[in-house]
């Protein structure tokens, strides 16, 4: 399907996705892409964030961050890859 599979609330062993693939930095696409990715998918096309919502745990890594500035995918859409 062209569209997608909108996945919400990802998580990484229990916690929620933090918005950065490293440690503050590869914000964003990087991160909902590697997500997508590590679940047999080519890439993400869409990702929502929530602000200042912690605890998250940043993937690449596994650090999980509980400050208050720590921003979460509240939700990401994934394409391609192995699903039918």
């Amino acid at each position: 399907s062209g569209e997608g599979v909108r996945c919400p609330d990802p998580l990484v062993d229990g916690v929620p996705l933090d918005y950065c693939l490293h440690w503050g930095r590869d914000c964003g696409r990087p991160a909902a892409d590697a997500w997508c990715r590590a679940r047999g998918f080519a890439a993400a096309s869409a990702f929502e964030v929530r602000l200042q919502s912690p605890p998250t745990r940043v993937l690449a890594t596994g650090q999980v961050c509980d400050e208050v500035h720590c921003d979460r995918m509240v939700s990401v859409t994934c394409i391609g890859g192995n699903r039918p």
